[in-house]
């Protein structure tokens, strides 16, 4: 018999259904694949010995024969990933469907079994499709069938598409075809392939690890990026990571107008910018770049000479100093780039408000460049964002984008969790180091960071810190108490909050003491840094008390410590404080100040007399001091035992201008004419002239040597001809050591270890008063003295800048102990608020390689133990991905912040694999999943839809709510307008409607309803999107430890 089979009268399946029941040995060769196949004809397969080869067939890419010679190789290694992709984008399609999960666990028992034999064709493409079988068996052919044709061995081959295929059972051509086959089976390119395919059924039927479904989620998500920042050929000039981070920026750019690009130090922040000027200018927009002036003369000017990109300039100092100026000749500016944008972080200061007032006409887009964007408070960031977002930009997280930032404070203040990831995925740019080298494939390397380990590091404090605390407590500050007083109105918080205000003239005693504090701290900040240092600050207040004491006996009136501003900013770590000179108040812009610091009769008694005490203590503070400076000596001698050769330099950090002279000076006397100084004032060569800060610097990168430095250098300068960073002053804040390492240990390093030498007391007996850990202690006193103060008064103690107190100086002892941890400590410190989801699979591309990530198949799953039930799922929808998280353990409680899943993924035992999957009760977890979700996703549409003035369509439950509240007079029709905007909310829905059944409507949309504010306008009508196609890309469920040991 000989008949054509096609699937449309008759489908392939039962035919071969038919005929398998009267044979003994099956054989088929096919192409491909699926389940689907499987299960058409699983019937007729049981219990009998199968031989499958199977091939694939060509592409139209590869059809020629010079083509397949050469493609030969790729052929083979991708022939199972090409059979994995069948199965996996089947698996896909049938994601809801228990019986195909439950054909698959058959499947893999049925193909386990050794009378089945799998082989495939290696190198030249099979095109054969054929279906056989024999009775009693191959070697001795009575009877049988035979089927040729165009048939996959997959459900659309065997039922579904419209085939040609021949059936025969005649004998003689039913063992021509089955000789045909054996003859191929037994050929040298015919290979077992049996474990392979087993494997590519058990990705379904038992776990993948959780570490492997945390890999495959985030390549999913990020594999676009990723493939485009390697493959785009307009950004030649750019390394991947680069690349990667234009491409994000200009997308944040386009929805916001503003982006925050925060990647790590030493990465070429200023390449990624002035490529994203180049795609502005091309656009038609007038760009301007503000950074500060070491930066533009030097790193800039650089970039700019080399992309021949031009962009007009102006430092962050010429923003400061001109506010006004600036305003007024670049308002016609609409893309403004600031590099080192963490010091506009000060909502107080001249230059954030210039900058704002630069962004308040419409239509401007602004590139804020920074490694920092938060350093010792969350409202860091907040200062940035409000630059250019409104107060309501994040209204589908909160209603207040400040609001949600004071509340993440708080949190954090308090040691609790903080979720900063909706804002920083929304609207910054984070590239780590680890992902760039994930990113080059081995071409882009950065030296390794060493801490210096020499004795000489460490010295022998002479000052007895204790002692001069107590000297201290004697003073009474007078002039700042009168500050307060008098000029509320005029001098400021950090935070830009006047001190006028009513909160703090209420509470005023405590801000005093709060601020007297702050400058305490100060000053021991400058005695840890030099005794020079410490001693031009005492000497300086002295003369200023002194000459505010005669001022107020001559004239009545008291000169204050500063005219306006920030109080607690007076001690500026690069520059010395100059105190107002009283002339100032009778003449210019202060002349309205002199009414306001008249000074009673009894003032003026008080003041007097105080200043006398003060000058006293000042007087013996200076005679305490020692002469000697062991600190200097040692830090000189070590210094002077590096080996410099070529290029190569030394770069020694200091917070003040005063201790960077007296460093200078000295170590002048022994290197000569080899050591440089650069401040904010002053720059000198290896002469000692004085010289332009770009020639300076310039010099140094060229011929290395020794340079002494404020933190001018610090940021936004490529220094990597150095080798060595010499952290002259205690580590009072973490962050900057990295910012100083990062101005060697970049991109471009010819060093393979860069060394990091920290300068500190040595470390002892907290009783001792001249060791570190006394020193500690008694710096622990006022900061906890900053926090009483602070929860008194009803503020943050962060709005009080970096001198905000820590928590401990766990971080300073370990760096004291060269703890070789410590520097990841520092870095994880840095970025941990920045540190994005795509860091955590760079680290996973670099242990495992990229290669092992694209093997990993969709649809993968994982058990693993936790102390809560719950399941995660990564759902797709077209190119948006949505991460959830359920808890089953009664709290209902869900969770859709990548870096929390990761971390609870991650958290112990993710490396348990290989159990069975269980499917029955899983299915309804997956669906009740992806239902919440869907819900979740369609009523945050639906508010996002109302809030930008969409109308969205009521549903029938909604129309009966609304119509109701309308019958209610006039009270009834205000809350049915509130109602259309809460209806977007599915809690208000039900709740309302049962109301609505009770018969207490009115007065449970009264009590409901009261938090949403009228709408200005009808937002009735119309329908929304709804999202119908969430698929599962990967899952894994959590399972109780305990609770499934005692089952």
């Amino acid at each position: 018999m000989t008949k054509i089979i096609d699937n449309s009268k008759q489908n392939l399946a039962s035919t071969l259904k038919d005929e398998m029941r009267h044979v003994e040995e099956l054989a088929v060769a096919s192409a491909y694949f699926n389940l689907e196949g499987y299960r058409n004809i699983r019937e007729g397969l049981k219990n009998k010995p199968l031989k499958l080869l199977l091939g694939r067939e060509p592409s139209e890419s590869i059809k020629f024969e010079e083509e397949v010679i050469k493609n030969l190789e790729s052929f083979d290694e991708k022939f199972k990933s090409d059979q994995g992709d069948v199965l996996s984008n089947e698996v896909l399609g049938n994601e809801d469907d228990e019986s195909y999960f439950s054909a698959l666990h058959d499947a893999d028992e049925y193909f386990k079994r050794p009378e089945v034999e799998i082989r495939r064709v290696r190198g030249r493409f099979f095109h054969g499709k054929a279906y056989m079988g024999a009775h009693p068996s191959f070697s001795n052919i009575i009877s049988g069938f035979a089927t040729v044709g165009s048939s996959n061995f997959t459900g659309g081959g065997l039922a579904g598409n419209r085939e040609l295929n021949m059936l025969t059972t005649d004998r003689e051509g039913v063992t021509e075809l089955i000789n045909w086959f054996l003859s191929l089976w037994k050929e040298d390119n015919s290979v077992d392939f049996k474990n392979e395919f087993l494997q590519l059924l058990e990705n379904y039927v038992t776990t993948h690890s959780p570490y492997e479904v945390l890999a495959k989620a985030l390549y999913e998500v990020y594999r676009p990026q990723i493939d485009e920042a390697k493959t785009n050929n307009l950004m030649k000039t750019l390394f991947p990571h680069q690349v990667l981070s234009t491409i994000q920026a200009s997308r944040i750019l386009s929805a916001y107008n503003g982006v925050i690009i925060a990647d790590s130090t030493g990465l070429g922040k200023t390449r990624v910018g002035i490529n994203l000027t180049q795609m502005a200018i091309n656009e038609g927009k007038n760009p301007m770049l503000i950074a500060p002036k070491s930066a533009l003369d030097t790193t800039w000017k650089d970039e700019m000479d080399k992309t021949h990109v031009h962009i007009d300039s102006i430092s962050s100092e010429y923003l400061s100093s001109h506010p006004d100026q600036t305003v007024r000749d670049y308002s016609e500016k609409d893309f403004i780039i600031i590099d080192e944008a963490h010091y506009f972080r000060s909502q107080s200061s001249n230059r954030y408000s210039a900058l704002r007032d630069l962004m308040a006409s419409g239509g401007k887009q602004i590139v804020l460049l920074t490694a920092t964007p938060i350093n010792n408070s969350l409202m860091d960031l907040y200062a940035l964002l409000s630059l250019y977002l409104r107060d309501d930009a994040i209204s589908d997280i909160s209603p207040s984008l400040k609001g949600y930032f004071s509340m993440q404070q708080k949190l954090w203040i308090n040691e609790q969790p903080v979720d900063m990831d909706p804002i920083l995925r929304r609207f910054v740019v984070r590239t780590s180091r680890e992902l760039a080298k994930a990113l080059s494939k081995d071409s882009l390397n950065f030296p390794v960071r060493k801490l210096d380990s020499d004795p000489r590091d460490r010295y022998s404090t002479k000052i007895d810190y204790e002692k001069i605390d107590g000297h201290f407590d004697a003073m009474s500050f007078v002039y700042y108490d009168y500050a307060i007083d008098k000029l509320g109105d005029k001098l400021k918080l950090p935070d830009g909050t006047p001190i006028s205000t009513s909160a703090m003239s209420e509470k005023k005693e405590s801000l005093k003491s709060l601020v007297k504090v702050v400058i305490r701290i100060n000053f021991f900040k400058r005695l840890e840094s030099s005794i020079h240092a410490f001693r031009v600050t005492m000497e300086t207040l002295k003369r200023y008390v002194e000459m505010s004491r005669d001022y107020a006996i001559k004239k009545g009136y008291f000169v204050p410590p500063k005219m306006k501003g920030d109080l607690t900013e007076m001690y500026d770590e690069d520059e010395e404080w100059n105190p107002p000179r009283p002339e100032e108040m009778f003449s210019g812009k202060f002349s309205e100040l002199l009414g306001k610091c008249q000074l009673e009769v009894d003032e003026k008694d008080e003041f007097i007399k105080k200043c006398n005490v003060d000058i006293g203590v000042i007087k013996s503070i200076l005679s305490e001091l020692p002469t000697e400076d062991d600190k200097l000596e040692q830090t000189i001698d070590r210094v002077r035992a590096i080996d410099l050769e070529g290029s190569n330099g030394v770069i020694l950090f200091t917070q003040y201008a005063a201790t960077a002279r007296y460093v200078y000076d000295n170590l002048k006397n022994v290197v000569k004419d080899n050591v440089m100084l650069t401040t904010g004032s002053v720059c000198e060569d290896r002469n000692g002239h004085t010289r332009d800060k770009t020639t300076v610097i310039k010099d140094f990168m060229k011929n290395g040597g020794y340079i002494v430095s404020t933190d001018v250098l610090s940021e936004s300068q490529n220094l990597q001809n150095a080798q060595y960073v010499v952290d002259y002053d205690f580590p009072w804040n973490p962050v900057v050591l990295i910012q100083r390492a990062g101005r060697i240990d970049r991109i471009g390093s010819i060093h393979k270890e860069v060394y990091l030498i920290n300068i500190l007391p040595v470390n002892g007996n907290e009783e001792d008063p001249k060791s570190l850990s006394h020193f500690l202690s008694v710096m622990r006193k006022l900061y906890r003295r900053i926090d009483l103060i602070s929860n008194v008064i009803g503020i943050d103690s962060t709005t009080l800048g970096e001198d905000a107190s820590p928590r401990d100086f766990g971080i300073q002892e370990a760096i004291a102990r060269n703890d070789p941890r410590i520097l990841d400590v520092l870095m994880e410190k840095v970025e941990q608020f920045t540190k994005d989801p795509i860091e955590t699979l760079a680290a996973i591309i670099n242990n495992k390689g990229e290669k092992w990530l694209q093997d990993l198949p969709l649809g993968i799953g994982a058990y693993k133990h936790s102390s809560r039930n719950g399941l995660f799922i990564l759902f797709r929808d077209g190119r948006s991905y949505y991460w959830i998280l359920k808890f089953f353990d009664g709290s209902r409680e869900t969770i859709k912040n990548p870096n929390e899943i990761i971390n609870l993924l991650l958290d112990d035992n993710y490396d348990n694999k290989g159990d069975i999957i269980d499917y029955t009760e899983l299915m309804a977890q997956f669906k009740d999943l992806k239902s919440v979700l869907r819900n979740k996703i369609e009523e945050e549409k639906k508010i996002k839809d109302i809030q930008q003035g969409r109308k969205t369509g009521a549903t029938k439950q909604e129309r009966e709510i609304y119509e109701a509240l309308q019958k209610f007079g006039s009270e009834g029709m205000e809350l049915s307008a509130i109602f259309n905007v809460a209806r977007a909310k599915q809690t208000v829905v039900a709740s309302l409607s049962k109301a609505l059944k009770e018969g207490n409507l009115l007065e449970r949309a009264r009590e409901v309803l009261k938090s949403y504010s009228s709408p200005t306008s009808d937002s009735e009508t119309s329908g929304f999107d709804v999202v119908t196609n969430l698929r599962r890309v990967c899952w894994c469920l959590l399972v109780d430890k305990a609770k499934s040991l005692r089952e």
